[in-house]
């Protein structure tokens, strides 16, 4: 009788599995109508642009682009992207609420906690204490332990899925309210998801070598970008105008690295040509590039790369060492020298902003860190500040003697928005918020 159990449970899941491969459309039928893309260069380029052609990306063939397990409905709507509002009351916050860190027992220090980001709370990974809560009260109101939001204001989100009947890594647009599936495609490695202003999705994979564009609303992949035998490497991206900028750097030697700009729609790939790159920015339609170790900073038009300012920054440190914010979209460099530490704004770069302590624009969240755009952290020995990149000015701040940590104990700081702060230390989760 049991073994008749278990011959019936097989068989239901051959059964399952048998169904859900017929539901599956077929390649021929996902790319019946499919665009022909074709990677090109840029023409008629003016006298001193830097764009050049590169030879060390190729498009992936049809035959060998990844095939969406479920269709979604094709929508002419671009998504909307939740950005939260920052903090910006001025004076001392003080402890709200605070739970036990539960994680504290698999991780030396605050690292075992993250969040996400949502309009109506924070969804907090906590062992057994993981949902979503209230902000101002820590109140639990829900829970939505795998969503990675992309458009609030329409309840759209993509999760993971492993199991049984889907053993590689699925990925699915849901609705966040209804958890009802809207497409679902699968992908055989851990990657990272980025979005653009418009209805597509930008997948980067497979230790970062792969770049897939993917349609927001039905899931089907528009082209596939590879590198070459050489090793290129993708990295820090920005979307910006009709562009995607994305850095790449090679395989056997990661000091050399690259900035190409491709255009989505026409598959136009140019490498900005600039010697001993080192990473970029951009800010107010204006495309900056670092390059001699951080030394020397050119400006130059985001449509034809044609410098139109070049100097050395080095001038302006005095001998200290920059820290290069994360975020390609805000034009702000922080440094540490022997005369003080201060921010400058890189297009102004002949007025730097004196700072007391070290600067960090990281929020720890479950899919990796989250860059906060043009504001960030303040850190000192004794409290945290909320801060303005691109002002320098200071808003609220939090008395590290709050969070009660032990000598030489770590913290992260999790969320910072127009709600307040949240911070995990090894033994709590504490919000911080007004009086």
């Amino acid at each position: 009788m049991f073994g008749r159990k278990i011959i019936w449970k097989l068989s239901a899941i051959i059964l399952l599995f048998i169904f859900f491969a017929g539901c599956s459309p077929s390649r021929e039928e996902v790319y019946k109508n499919h665009p022909k893309y074709e990677i090109k260069t840029a023409t008629n380029l003016p006298e001193g642009s830097l764009l050049v052609p590169t030879n060390n990306i190729r498009l992936v063939p049809l035959e060998e682009m990844p095939v969406p397990t479920k269709i979604g409905e094709p929508r002419n709507a671009p998504l909307e992207p939740y950005e939260p509002k920052p903090l910006l009351y001025k004076g001392q916050l003080k402890k709200i609420w605070s739970k036990n860190n539960n994680l504290k027992k698999e991780h030396a220090s605050g690292y075992g906690v993250t969040s996400d980001n949502f309009e109506d709370g924070w969804q907090i990974q906590n062992g057994s204490d993981s949902g979503l809560y209230d902000p101002a009260t820590g109140k639990k109101i829900g829970a939505r332990f795998r969503y990675d939001i992309l458009d609030e204001k329409n309840k759209i989100a993509f999760v993971e899925n492993r199991g049984l009947l889907t053993p590689k890594e699925h990925k699915m647009f849901v609705n966040v309210d209804s958890g009802e599936e809207i497409w679902s495609l699968s992908l055989n490695e851990k990657d990272n998801w980025i979005f653009s202003k418009n209805e597509s999705v930008y997948y980067m994979g497979t230790l970062d070598i792969v770049l897939t564009k993917v349609n927001a609303w039905t899931g089907i992949p528009g082209w596939e970008l590879k590198r070459d035998r050489t090793g290129l490497f993708f990295g820090r991206y920005a979307c910006i105008s009709r562009y995607v900028f994305i850095e790449g750097d090679e395989w056997l030697d990661p000091r050399q690295d690259y900035l190409y700009r491709i255009n989505p729609e026409t598959l136009e790939i140019m490498r900005v040509d600039v010697k001993n790159y080192c990473t970029f920015f951009i800010d107010n339609g204006k495309l900056y590039a670092i390059s001699e170790e951080g030394k020397v900073l050119t400006e130059m038009d985001l449509e034809t790369c044609v410098p139109s300012k070049t100097f050395k920054i080095d001038e302006y440190i005095k001998g200290g060492v920059l820290e290069l914010v994360e975020d390609p979209n805000v034009a702000f460099l922080s440094v540490k020298s022997k005369n003080g530490n201060f921010i400058f704004n890189l297009k102004e770069p002949k007025n730097p902003i004196p700072i007391q302590g070290s600067t960090n624009n990281y929020l720890y969240t479950r899919t990796g860190n989250k860059v906060m755009n043009h504001y960030g952290l303040l850190v000192t020995k004794e409290k945290i500040y909320g801060i303005n990149f691109e002002t320098g000015e200071q808003y609220w701040w939090i008395d590290k003697a709050d969070l009660g940590l032990e000598k030489g104990e770590s913290y992260d700081v999790l969320e910072c928005d127009w709600r307040g702060v949240l911070v995990a230390t090894r033994d709590e989760v504490i919000a911080f918020g007004p009086p």
